[in-house]
């Protein structure tokens, strides 16, 4: 298995287990030694796109992650922010709180969650489609079914990811 594989893999096992409510030390020990070398070499692994903005001056995209728990949150910041050109300046975890974020704050690239504390993603995504300034949204749920992917492309989103299997995905597409 390659390294970036491997780093992949312990980070999609780690969110499995911060679902479960599980310890995910021992795992982000691993997931720092499978990293040891250049970053670039991990990251240009994950498709053109990426290799492009490598050899570019790869700027970095401002992100707002949308997402109610505070585990989730830290381990897709550290997993985003290792592996592709990217800064979360802001979390929240209700739909309110994005939405006049949001009016305040242009930012590059939203990561949404479907099912929040109160309201859902699908109200941030309605209320994105008015901002004056518009980002990339995209959605990144364990509620990833087909019905819900066109739910969540038909109010905006660019993509739709399934948190437990298509991290990896995400990534590359950052």
């Amino acid at each position: 298995m390659a390294k970036d594989q491997l780093v992949l893999l312990i980070i999609l096992w780690s969110l499995v287990q911060v679902q479960h409510g599980l310890p995910t030390s021992s795992l982000r020990r691993e997931a720092s030694l499978a990293c040891q070398g250049p970053r670039s070499n991990i990251v240009a692994s994950y498709g053109p796109l990426m290799s492009q903005r490598l050899a570019s001056d790869m700027r970095t995209l401002q992100v707002l992650l949308v997402e109610d728990s505070a585990l989730i949150q830290k381990t897709l910041i550290d997993a985003m922010e290792e592996m592709a050109p990217v800064k979360v300046v802001e979390t929240v975890a209700d739909e309110s709180e994005a939405v006049t974020w949001l009016r305040g704050h242009p930012v590059d690239l939203v990561v949404i969650d479907i099912f929040l504390k109160t309201g859902s993603g699908l109200g941030v995504l309605r209320a994105a489609a008015h901002l004056p300034t518009p980002a990339d949204l995209i959605v990144l749920s364990n509620y990833a079914t087909p019905a819900m992917r066109s739910c969540c492309l038909a109010l905006g989103a660019s993509r739709v990811f399934d948190k437990s299997t298509e991290l990896d995905d995400l990534i590359a597409y950052c």
